[in-house]
């Protein structure tokens, strides 16, 4: 599960470097069912956090 986890975070990231937006969860949700990823409420599972702030935190942490 790790694993897939941690393919998923990757994802989302270059899922957002590609659109250069912040995707809705039903966005990344479609996405991650095409690419048998993690979905969005699994993602807010693992991280403990809303995924729209998983997402500024990962632009946040990138961009410093």
């Amino acid at each position: 599960m790790k694993e897939k986890y941690e393919e998923s975070m990757k994802a989302l990231q270059l899922y957002m470097k590609v659109i250069k937006n912040i995707p809705s969860e039903t966005e990344w949700n479609n996405y991650a069912v095409q690419e048998c990823l993690l979905s969005s409420k699994t993602l807010e599972y693992y991280n403990n956090t809303k995924f729209n702030k998983l997402c500024r935190k990962m632009i946040k942490k990138k961009v410093m």
